[in-house]
């Protein structure tokens, strides 16, 4: 769906593209590769936050879904964007970005990289360029680029067990849309499936909510007493508003169906449940933090 609305946006506006970008986040799952091999992308650049390592995967490569046989070519870079020589030894591809959550370059800014690039490359020929550019560019080497057919997940992407429900009820509707599209019941192509399947995406998405680094920063609230009194403060009710806007997205996912599905969808999620708002009651435990803030274990845990 969510491919669908680019091949929809490149219809409108007289564009063809080949090509994705993914930034910041440092991994995707392989399952994507047949899913973009078929929408007609054949290059992915993944441009990852400096914070992070780099997967251990070739700078460029051909990235192969062993059960389909289908293939990307696939480039890493240890920062949103760089400038690289291409494996034919004449290219090279400098990719700029700015800053997370930024606007694009100043005019300014632009003539700087553009200078800075003159500089470095006294005999080359500077062009303004885009990735499907890049990705024509790669084509003629493909033959030549390592294989990797390994997963390269998203190290990030390591919450998910703590919202089960969250993750029951986002499958169980992608169990459903899959089974529609099959049967005929819902056009790939229609608004009400794009719709759908961004809004759905959203439960996906990395962040899951504020970013509890920046926003909550309460390291020390594990005993059940202090931890329920401080969910009444700013920074818990705060972080615990975004996780309900996320949590939205399912109904808004299913508000955007046609009728007879969206009363099926509603009947689904039923069977699957709801989250439970209740205060957590319990026991502390009668370990302490030490000094350190750790806790300690008997060799047995």
């Amino acid at each position: 769906g969510i491919l669908r609305l680019s091949q929809r946006l490149d219809a409108r506006f007289g564009k063809h593209t080949s090509a994705a970008k993914m930034t910041d986040v440092p991994g995707h799952t392989r399952s994507i590769v047949p899913l973009l091999s078929e929408a007609g992308i054949g290059f992915l650049h993944v441009g990852t936050n400096p914070a992070v390592s780099v997967p251990d995967v070739p700078p460029v490569c051909r990235w192969r879904d062993p059960a389909s046989g289908r293939e990307i070519i696939l480039m890493y870079q240890g920062s949103y964007g760089d400038t690289m020589l291409l494996p034919d030894g004449r290219t090279a591809v400098s990719i700029n970005l700015t800053g997370d959550n930024h606007g694009p370059h100043s005019i300014e800014e632009v003539h700087r990289i553009f200078a800075s690039l003159r500089e470095r490359y006294p005999s080359a020929r500077i062009v303004a360029a885009s990735l499907n550019d890049v990705a024509a560019a790669l084509e003629p080497m493909r033959a030549d680029l390592p294989v990797v057919t390994s997963e390269i997940g998203d190290t990030w992407i390591y919450g998910y067990g703590s919202a089960p429900l969250r993750m029951a009820r986002f499958r169980e509707l992608g169990r459903l849309y899959d089974g529609w599209i099959r049967q005929g019941r819902l056009a790939p192509d229609s608004d009400a499936a794009i719709d759908f399947a961004v809004r759905l995406g959203m439960i996906a998405e990395h962040t899951w909510g504020a970013d509890v680094r920046t926003h909550l920063r309460n390291w020390d609230k594990y005993d059940l007493d202090s931890f329920t009194a401080a969910r009444t403060q700013p920074e818990f009710l705060f972080t615990e508003q975004s996780w309900r806007e996320l949590d939205d997205n399912i109904d808004k996912a299913v508000a955007l169906l046609p009728d007879p599905l969206r009363e099926e969808a509603r009947e689904a999620l039923k069977l699957v449940g709801e989250v439970d708002r209740r205060p957590v009651t319990g026991n502390d435990s009668d370990r302490k933090l030490d000094a350190a803030g750790r806790y300690a274990f008997e060799q047995r845990g």
